[in-house]
């Protein structure tokens, strides 16, 4: 086996005088990690923000996690916004950066929606998903229906009004073991009334509150 090997000057000198240099090309060992670095596409890698909210409410978001350590202030502003619910996706126009406040729609309400943040394309691996809570929010409840006697039913019967007999409102009175009223009730009903106009404004009531009471009177009269 024959190896051939061809050996040219790098630098040429004519009575020390440059005449020729030969151009060497150094590589640079970093160069190529570098160069993955800038090919390699920035990404949002984690979202925080309100996993509940009611409808009204402004909830805030956040990008608190990229795929590199160093972004640029120009990516960090690009940041933009995504919502989704029941399957519809709707971007948030003219809301970019890395936080958004989003004002929880009504007829979120007993959903859940999904806020995205992405620099390339949405993804739900990267965000925040929110319920929204539907109101009113039943907490307790008694066994009795307001306005219903104890078997749920009947209307009860301190509700009634005009439909009932002097017996009736005796009826109620001791049934509930409260002082029975005697005729007077029924005899004196000026000097009552007068009474009720009294208290109404010396214990609660003053300026317009005083004149509706006074008003209420009258009409009961």
């Amino acid at each position: 086996m024959l190896l051939y090997c061809e050996i040219s000057p790098a630098t040429v000198r004519y009575n020390k005088s440059l005449v020729f240099q030969k151009n060497w090309f150094i590589t640079d060992i970093n160069q190529k990690q570098v160069k993955e670095e800038q090919e390699e596409k920035i990404l949002v890698k984690e979202v925080t923000g309100k996993t509940e909210a009611f409808p009204g409410q402004k909830a805030e978001y956040r990008v608190t996690r990229y795929n590199r350590d160093k972004v640029s202030d120009a990516d960090r502003n690009s940041v933009k916004w995504a919502i989704k619910t029941d399957g519809n996706q709707e971007e948030l126009k003219n809301k970019k950066g890395e936080k958004v406040t989003v004002e929880i729609k009504k007829e979120w309400a007993g959903k859940e929606i999904i806020v995205m943040a992405y620099l390339q394309s949405p993804n739900e691996k990267v965000s925040v998903k929110t319920a929204v809570i539907k109101l009113p929010l039943l907490i307790g409840q008694s066994d009795r229906k307001p306005g219903k006697e104890a078997d749920g039913i009947k209307e009860a019967r301190d509700m009634h009004c005009g439909d009932m007999k002097k017996e009736d409102i005796f009826r109620i009175f001791s049934d509930n073991i409260i002082e029975k009223y005697d005729d007077d009730l029924f005899t004196n009903v000026d000097y009552h009334f007068k009474l009720f106009k009294r208290m109404a404004t010396m214990l609660f009531s003053q300026n317009n509150i005083e004149l509706q009471c006074y008003g209420i009177s009258r009409r009961f009269e």
